[in-house]
C-alpha cells in the first residue's frame, strides 16, 4: 500500500474520518490518502495515523476490519458493502507500506503555493479559459522516480 500526498480540494468535507485509527481530524490543504497496491483509494489518514510505524499501521488495519466483520448486536445482518469494505481493509493490511519521502512533502506545498498562486492571478485578470495544470512536470518527475 502506498500513502499519497494530495491538495485539498475545496469541495472536500471537514473533518475527515481517518482509515487507520477511525477517528476524525481536520484536514489542512495537504491530504494523505492510502492507496493499496492495486491503485484503489483506500481513505484518508490523519496525521498521527502517517507517523506510525507499519506494523502498527497494518495492525490497526486489521482491527478496523475484525470489526466491520464482527457481528453488531442491534443491527441485525450485515451489511455486502461493510462486509467488502471488511476485506479490502484486511487485504490491504497484508500489504507493504511506502510513505513519501521528507522532501516529497515540501514539494507538494510548493505545488499547491503555485497552484494557489496562479489561481488567484487569473481570477484577478479574469481569465475565463484559464485552467490550472493538474500536476507541475515537477511532481510528475518525482513521482517516477518514487515509484
Amino acid at each position: 500500500m502506498k500513502i499519497k500526498l494530495e491538495r485539498k480540494l475545496n469541495t472536500c468535507p471537514n473533518p475527515l474520518n481517518c482509515k487507520v485509527c477511525h477517528q476524525t481530524f481536520e484536514v489542512s490543504k495537504l491530504r494523505t490518502l492510502l492507496y493499496s497496491d492495486r491503485g484503489l483509494l483506500i481513505g484518508d489518514v490523519c496525521p498521527r495515523c502517517v507517523k506510525r510505524e507499519p506494523p502498527e499501521i497494518q495492525r490497526l488495519l486489521k482491527q478496523q476490519s475484525n470489526l466491520l466483520m464482527a457481528p453488531s448486536q442491534g443491527r441485525g445482518a450485515q451489511t455486502i458493502a461493510s462486509y467488502q469494505q471488511a476485506l479490502e481493509l484486511l487485504e490491504v493490511s497484508t500489504e507493504e507500506i511506502k510513505r513519501p519521502a521528507f522532501y516529497q512533502r515540501w514539494l507538494k506545498h510548493i505545488a499547491i503555493f503555485v497552484q494557489e498562486t496562479q489561481e488567484l492571478e487569473a481570477a484577478r485578470y479574469r481569465l475565463s479559459s484559464y485552467t490550472v495544470e493538474q500536476r507541475s512536470r515537477l511532481e510528475k518527475a518525482f513521482e517516477r522516480d518514487t515509484e
